[in-house]
């Protein structure tokens, strides 16, 4: 047997296994409870009547009067709660989808701390057909490939990871607003997180002179 102690606000205080000093409590303002299991809710027993609670719908809700109440400020915190996880999954769900499209699962952390560099060399050389490469050079050399062919994969490659975090990022940044600008708990529900590959950008019409 257990009996559970909830504050006046519905807040749970505590618990004893033996009946307690109802008027003691009431004196402190709680409240005391005899709680027995089933597989429906909860059933609770106080001055021989007997109903069934069911699971609280969240753990911001109290119980009040021997029912799940959501006060204004537990909603407002459940709110701010929501879009906070909310901007977390988004940036969970960009990461993850960067690393899957990119394939970073298939290259060790440490020649991935290189790409910068090599973008870095691949674009000088896009510029100037005489600029030394160092870190390709060496790349083409221990791979025993042409240093011009590898120069042109990383430049290539360089590209389309930037446009692939340009998108991703736009994209998150999108998703981002959206939660901020979420009026309610629904609405910050109702948002689908689904990153897509990056879309052509829309040409600007040149003003006539």
């Amino acid at each position: 047997m257990t009996w559970h102690i909830f504050n006046s606000d519905g807040h749970h205080v505590g618990t004893c296994d033996h009946e307690p000093n109802h008027e003691d409590l009431a004196d402190r303002g709680e409240t005391a409870y005899y709680y027995q299991h089933n597989g429906r809710g909860t059933l609770i027993v106080k001055d021989d009547a007997v109903a069934v609670i069911p699971p609280a719908p969240s753990r911001y809700h109290v119980l009040q009067d021997g029912e799940w109440a959501l006060t204004p400020t537990a909603a407002e915190q459940q709110f701010a709660d929501a879009k906070t996880a909310k901007q977390a999954e988004t940036n969970r769900a960009a990461q993850d989808f960067v690393y899957r499209v990119a394939q970073l699962d298939k290259v060790p952390a440490f020649e991935v701390d290189t790409w910068p560099l090599q973008q870095a060399e691949a674009e000088l050389w896009s510029r100037d057909k005489t600029a030394e490469t160092p870190i390709l050079a060496q790349i083409a050399a221990d791979r025993g490939v042409q240093l011009d062919d590898l120069r042109e994969k990383a430049l290539k490659k360089a590209r389309e990871y930037a446009t692939l975090s340009a998108s991703v990022a736009g994209q998150r940044q999108a998703y981002i607003d959206q939660i901020k600008q979420a009026e309610s708990l629904e609405a910050v529900e109702a948002i689908a997180v689904i990153y897509h590959l990056p879309t052509k950008p829309q040409q600007q019409d040149k003003e006539a002179v």
